[in-house]
């Protein structure tokens, strides 16, 4: 028996702090680091070379490397709100993933970790000594989560469990303590489904539950740095950060329990989950900061978010998408965004359109641009 406290408080009090899901896993090495590795090798991670770090691998390997002498893993989750891909009421907007609604996720859910060892220590009358680890950390989360019985691996590679689904934080706490065994009832599996694999617009979603990351919308919009391939733009539709396609179309989230959502993550309007794709285009750097101070969006950088923009205008398909796009074409100093640009107003196709990159092309200096407005205008 644990000389901490007991399951049963643990459970009161990160549930008191809004956790709805509570699990206890060892730091002894995973057994997933071999199919981890097979990904890498494989380049699935695009230009996430971070994820490729030795050091990295290292606490990746044995989760114990990450916070040296700990013992146990308090595994949390913390529900964000299901995104039910309805339609937007706005013309030329966006659309971005529920997780990113509210406030920055990392930071809400650093604080609210800090709380529940406020709270543990309190409980034992001494500081517990523990490192509290936030998605950036280099660790295999969903293993762990998988050992604290959380859930399993769904077809998406995402975490599912039977009554939360899969639209849930997790937050995991590394301890110098043996903690006692946390029952969690995890029952179901994927079975014979195959909906997030059909649904995927890139079909990025492999057999096994692997995930071809390079080639999934929330990489592409959020990740990936620089131009994005041409072949996998028009399946962004307007996306502009993150996508949730292959959770929204998941059996297991089509009545979860326990709908209970953190307000720090919650969505003040709807502007905040279709922006206006015009206003987006035309945000300067500062006043980019000032939007999206205290989100999760302020760590994609103003350009990303433009270029997204820019293809997301393209899919429209919309007249009044020429305007923008010819702006930022003419006005836009990053040539990323440029070509991007080009390539919007080449999916619209009207004459003016087309006026737009005939002009542009006869003084653009970056060649990458000018193969853009070629490939827009099907010229050689």
């Amino acid at each position: 028996m644990s000389t901490f406290i007991t399951a049963n408080e643990i459970i009161s009090i990160t549930s008191r702090h809004g956790f709805v899901l509570c699990g206890a896993a060892s730091t002894d090495p995973l057994p997933e680091f071999d199919r981890y590795l097979d990904w890498i090798k494989a380049g699935y991670q695009g230009t996430m070379h971070f994820l490729e770090d030795p050091k990295g691998m290292k606490s990746r390997s044995n989760p114990e490397q990450l916070f040296p002498g700990s013992m146990s893993v308090l595994v949390l989750g913390a529900r964000y709100t299901i995104d039910r891909l309805t339609e937007s009421p706005f013309p030329l907007s966006g659309r971005i993933a529920s997780y990113a609604w509210g406030k920055d996720y990392h930071d809400v859910l650093q604080h609210r970790a800090e709380l529940v060892m406020s709270d543990i220590s309190d409980s034992l009358g001494k500081p517990v000594e523990n490192f509290v680890a936030v998605d950036s950390s280099p660790i295999l989360e969903k293993p762990l989560a998988k050992r604290a019985r959380l859930g399993w691996t769904g077809n998406n590679s995402l975490l599912i469990h039977p009554r939360l689904g899969s639209f849930f934080f997790l937050t995991n706490i590394f301890l110098k303590e043996k903690l006692d065994p946390i029952f969690n009832n995890l029952y179901g599996s994927c079975g014979t489904c195959h909906r997030c694999i059909d649904a995927c617009p890139t079909a990025c979603i492999l057999p096994g539950g692997l995930l071809e990351a390079r080639r999934c919308i929330s990489y592409l919009t959020i990740e990936h740095r620089g131009i994005i391939p041409v072949e996998l733009r028009k399946s962004m539709g307007n996306w502009i950060y993150g996508c949730t396609i292959c959770q929204a179309v998941c059996p297991w989230n089509r009545k979860p329990g326990n709908n209970y959502v953190l307000p720090e993550f919650e969505a003040a309007d709807e502007r905040v989950i279709f922006p206006d794709l015009v206003e987006i285009v035309h945000l300067s750097d500062d006043e980019f900061k000032s939007r999206f101070s205290g989100t999760s969006l302020k760590r994609l950088k103003r350009s990303r978010l433009v270029r997204n923009a820019a293809v997301a205008l393209g899919n429209s398909g919309q007249l009044d998408a020429v305007k923008p796009l010819g702006w930022l074409l003419e006005n836009e100093p990053d040539p990323v965004i440029r070509c991007h640009a080009a390539w919007g107003l080449g999916q619209i196709r009207t004459s003016k359109a087309r006026t737009i990159l005939s002009v542009r092309l006869t003084r653009e200096i970056d060649s990458s641009v000018q193969s853009e407005i070629r490939q827009a205008l099907d010229l050689p």
